[in-house]
């Protein structure tokens, strides 16, 4: 098992990781986000544009794209930003099949070591109902900032139906302790 930096070549795996977790984490009925809303983001037109901005990502130079790969085989990936006032946990997707293994936590102590101790706080978005990622998230110190609010535009949670996906935000103070 080994974390590895991500290059361009590993953007389909990344992409397949990302569709999937997608398809059996955000749908929810008491939100009325259906499996075919969620299906619907991930059309040809939208691969080919997310393969685009992936590649982007990687070439800025701030932000890192993470895989893990166990037994040959990409099952997660981590995607972390440094910018000038915070750092950002983007993302972190592990296959479901993979999840509670142990895998997630590895990629989020890697995470965390990756974005330092650099005094800046950290941030991560999450779906208000998703409440075993919020868990996982709470067991590395992460707490819930209300205050916090997506930015005017963002829309990364805003599926073709128009749906919105419910997020919050969590954040780990700068001074706060990373293992």
């Amino acid at each position: 098992m080994t974390i590895e930096i991500a290059g361009v070549e590993r953007i389909p795996e990344i992409m397949d990781i990302e569709e999937q977790t997608w398809l059996s984490t955000y749908p929810d009925e008491l939100t009325g986000i259906t499996k075919k809303d969620v299906a619907a983001r991930f059309s040809l037109d939208f691969k080919d544009q997310r393969a685009g901005e992936i590649e982007e990502e990687m070439k800025s130079g701030n932000h890192s794209y993470r895989v893990l790969v166990v037994d040959g085989k990409v099952i997660g990936y981590s995607h972390l930003l440094k910018e000038a006032n915070l750092n950002d946990f983007v993302e972190l997707y592990i296959f479901k099949e993979y999840q509670g293994q142990g895998h997630g936590g590895l990629m989020m102590r890697d995470g965390l070591r990756f974005l330092g101790k650099n005094g800046r706080p950290i941030q991560l978005e999450v779906a208000t109902y998703n409440t075993r990622a919020k868990t996982f998230y709470e067991h590395y110190g992460f707490k819930e900032n209300l205050e916090l609010k997506q930015a005017e535009g963002e829309d990364w949670n805003v599926l073709p139906s128009g749906k919105r996906i419910p997020v919050v935000f969590m954040e780990l103070k700068g001074e706060e302790k990373i293992t």
